[in-house]
């Protein structure tokens, strides 16, 4: 019989571009088709680390939401999801008391939306007795100003009212996140782009993986072969802007000399190899490795071994007409030495660049757009176009689109990779940021 909780906490280091991203979604991808609890929390530059940590949660929560037929009538979930749904809600029901649950559908709008009788009888009550209260208002603003503006920090005049609001917030979420543990479905936690972190937000991921190993430790009987859930934890950061004894190593070797029964893995996510290229560019081209041998020299030579810039690399040639696929002949045919000459001198960011530049002027202006706010909805997208920054901005970025540099789930814009966006964000000049 096991009588250990199964909780893993992975974290991906590599340079950018290195394909941290491209492994992460095919991960995501894999638990979502096997009925995980999937929470994943990018973090960027522009935004607050804890608003992106609360933002994870909130569009975790709206996977839940019934969606609204053509009829008006609102279909019903499909029974994965609606099994999911149940083992969720008696754990978040019987997890919190009125006023907490009150406080997170201020910070979790789907929260609401998924019990709304709940929430406005439990805000009732919290009007009825807010007098004579004035330090748990004031925190109960500063949390849910936290989740809806990214300018917090400019709001915070008193250090110790911010550590106050941030303790406050912090156990709001680390006792929601041991519901959704305790929900009977393993859950994995994705918090990418650790490099954009700041040390309570690093600190509140380990309460979460430290918290799951000894809830599911307490809770496994020894009849038990295996544990109801577990939980992983899936991190990437980029190593070259990490120091070895900053916050974030900190953390994760605490996780590792943690005997709460965490298994800690670190991967690093390097550059492909010279032959690892030339067997990848045997198998896409249906071709002997000796075939492909010069172009994988070139390829390893011009991109370093970067999966990115090498997928990059490839695209600009075939767009220059360097590499196409014969009919004749039946296979794909290029030219080494015009290859070789023609992209001696390009490299990741001046070809994502000029990518950028050859679209039209509308385009470009919406990217920059996009780009300083990281990720966009489709709501944010439209008050936007009352300011008349470009004329129909949702519509210019259908061209981005198919040219995979923005992706969309959902009603959320964003890059399709963080390199994007800041050779977007490059691309505006310091006056107008």
């Amino acid at each position: 019989a096991t009588n250990s909780f199964l909780c893993e906490a992975t974290f991906l280091s590599g340079h950018s571009g290195s394909g941290k991203s491209t492994i992460i979604k095919r991960l995501v991808s894999f638990c979502e088709e096997s009925d995980w609890f999937v929470l994943v929390c990018k973090f960027d530059r522009q935004i607050m680390p804890l608003s992106a940590l609360v933002h994870s949660f909130n569009a975790y929560f709206g996977k839940f939401l019934l969606v609204q037929g053509p009829a008006g009538r609102y279909l019903p979930r499909n029974p994965s999801v609606q099994e999911r749904f149940n083992h969720f809600s008696r754990s978040m029901v019987t997890s919190f008391d009125g006023k907490s649950f009150c406080q997170l559908c201020e910070l979790l709008p789907n929260l609401k939306k998924l019990f709304p009788l709940l929430a406005d009888s439990q805000k009732y009550k919290k009007q009825n007795n807010a007098a004579g209260n004035t330090t748990t208002d004031y925190e109960d603003c500063m949390i849910a100003s936290i989740a809806q503006s990214d300018n917090t920090r400019a709001s915070f005049s008193s250090p110790g009212a911010v550590g106050s609001g941030n303790h406050r917030l912090s156990h709001l979420l680390h006792v929601m996140f041991q519901a959704i543990c305790s929900g009977g479905h393993p859950v994995v936690f994705v918090a990418e782009d650790l490099h954009w972190s700041d040390p309570f937000t690093v600190d509140v991921l380990g309460d979460f993986v430290q918290t799951a190993a000894l809830c599911g430790s307490n809770n496994l009987s020894a009849e038990q072969e295996e544990p109801k859930g577990s939980l992983l934890l899936v991190g990437s950061y980029r190593d070259n802007e990490v120091s070895a004894d900053g916050f974030l190593m900190e953390q994760i070797k605490c996780m590792e000399q943690s005997k709460r029964n965490v298994n800690v893995t670190r991967l690093c996510v390097g550059e492909l190899r010279y032959h690892e290229i030339n067997r990848m560019l045997s198998f896409k081209f249906c071709l002997p490795m000796r075939h492909t041998v010069e172009l994988s020299r070139l390829v390893h030579h011009k991109t370093r071994g970067s999966p990115i810039h090498i997928v990059e690399f490839l695209r600009s040639i075939i767009e220059r007409n360097m590499m196409s696929f014969s009919v004749k002949s039946r296979r794909w045919v290029w030219d080494d030495a015009s290859i070789e000459i023609q992209m001696i001198s390009e490299g990741v960011v001046e070809l994502l660049t000029r990518k950028l530049q050859q679209f039209p002027h509308d385009v470009i202006e919406t990217l920059k757009v996009v780009a300083c706010f990281g990720q966009v909805s489709e709501t944010t997208l439209k008050i936007l176009d009352l300011g008349q920054f470009v004329p129909d901005m949702q519509e210019t970025l259908d061209l981005a689109i198919k040219e995979g540099i923005i992706e969309k789930a959902g009603p959320i814009f964003a890059f399709s990779h963080d390199m994007l966006q800041e050779s977007t964000y490059n691309l505006i000049s310091a006056e107008e940021r």
